[in-house]
Formats: C-alpha cells, sequence, structure tokens
C-alpha cells in the first residue's frame, strides 16, 4: 500500500513515515531561512522553543 499525505501545500505520494519526517523537516528548514513574509512556521521559531511547545501542546489529540 502507498503512504498518501498532504503535508504543507503539497501532495506526497508513496513516501515511507520516516521519508515524510524527512521532506517535513526540509521543508521547516526552507520556512525558517527564507523568512518568508507570512509564515506561521518562521513567526513560531523567532518567538523561541517555549512557545512552539505551547502551541504543539494546544493541538487535539485524535
Amino acid at each position: 500500500m502507498r503512504a498518501l499525505s498532504y503535508m504543507q501545500g503539497v501532495l506526497v505520494l508513496g513516501m515511507a513515515g520516516s521519508d515524510v519526517l524527512d521532506r517535513l523537516y526540509e521543508v521547516i528548514l526552507d520556512r525558517i531561512n527564507t523568512r518568508r513574509e507570512g509564515s506561521y512556521t518562521a513567526m513560531l521559531y523567532e518567538r523561541g522553543k517555549p512557545y512552539i511547545a505551547q502551541k504543539v501542546g494546544e493541538e487535539p489529540v485524535r
């Protein structure tokens, strides 16, 4: 069975779990390094680890 997921506006077909995490890491680094205007990821990074932890903790567990 092929993995199908939607990540950061990119449809990812046939990627194993670790590949998806590697791709997600690349996207996060790109957002931090390019600091595009309006980037939520870059804003979180600028506010620091405690703020990131707070935002992750707000996400519901399903």
